[in-house]
């Protein structure tokens, strides 16, 4: 039975499993952690999992100052298979995922769960990510750039049927039909696992209202580990659903270039000639990066990074 949406007794509200795969990144835990301690959403009716995926820092020193969150060690490297520990060890229906450097509004929560339960047959619910920068200055080209380009929720679940896990809802019976994530993925397994749920008939929602802010990277090195590390993921998914690629597969980072043109170019934060190329540069060189990434996993001359 769908949750009312003018609900205010709490005996409406079901409980929730948070779950959050952390590979070190302490300090912007504390404050993923924080923020999760100041839901409007009712304190005894959820509970937090954070699960250490191999950190080389003391995930658990963070962890004394918030009692309320459950610590699991998953030593196997990779996201996805910390998320499944967390849901072998949630104890709700409804489970939330987020990533260790999100920070959820105060209402996330609420938001989320009651457009999850706005329909029996909704899957998954995808919230707003939205883009941040740390400190009061101009942003930089970099930080423009995933400002602009960012996580579009939105167009995801429209669009290619699946929501970043940085924030999504689910429920139980949902998982117990599609199975859990794919383990063997580093990187994509979003992707997959939305598609799962989509092919299975559920339906996938966009909510504005259950938002997280992510913090931008603040260098270009580290936008191009992050293109390595998804490129990865997407050619280990293509493999294990197709058995490789195609050139069509293969051709897809780079033509989608040309895509990016008009958007960066018309964009209210690209208002100079100088930005403008500068976005457009950075663009070409992730996607170079991406294709030549592509290419060397289809020769066997690299591994997926994490």
């Amino acid at each position: 039975m769908p949750m009312k949406k003018n609900a205010t007794c709490h005996d409406d509200f079901p409980t929730v499993s948070v779950i959050i795969p952390v590979y070190n990144n302490t300090d912007q835990l504390f404050k993923c952690l924080t923020a999760l301690y100041r839901q409007s959403y009712p304190s005894y009716l959820y509970e937090i999992i954070v699960v250490d995926n191999g950190s080389t820092e003391d995930v658990t020193d963070v962890l004394t100052a918030f009692s309320k969150a459950t610590y699991l060690r998953e030593a196997r490297p990779g996201s996805y298979i910390a998320r499944n520990t967390g849901i072998k060890n949630a104890k709700s229906e409804i489970l939330a995922f987020t990533d260790s450097d999100c920070i959820p509004k105060s209402n996330w929560l609420e938001e989320g769960v009651l457009a999850l339960s706005s329909d029996d047959n909704n899957g998954l619910v995808a919230g707003e990510v939205e883009m941040s920068i740390e400190h009061s200055g101009k942003a930089t080209m970099v930080e423009t750039y995933q400002l602009i380009s960012g996580f579009n929720q939105q167009t995801l679940v429209k669009e290619r049927h699946f929501g970043v896990t940085a924030n999504i809802f689910t429920k139980r019976n949902v998982l117990n039909s599609v199975g859990d994530f794919n383990a063997d993925l580093k990187s994509g397994g979003d992707l997959e696992w939305g598609r799962r749920v989509y092919n299975k008939g559920y339906l996938l929602q966009y909510s504005e209202k259950a938002i997280v802010s992510h913090p931008v990277r603040t260098s270009l090195i580290s936008l191009i580990k992050q293109a390595r590390r998804v490129t990865g993921g997407r050619y280990n998914m293509l493999k294990i659903n197709d058995g490789g690629l195609n050139l069509g597969e293969v051709s897809k980072p780079i033509g989608s270039i040309f895509n990016s043109i008009k958007v960066f170019w018309q964009h209210d934060l690209a208002d100079t000639y100088f930005t403008k190329m500068g976005l457009l540069m950075i663009g070409f060189i992730l996607r170079s990066v991406m294709f030549y990434e592509l290419m060397m996993l289809k020769a066997g001359l690299n591994v997926a990074k994490r």
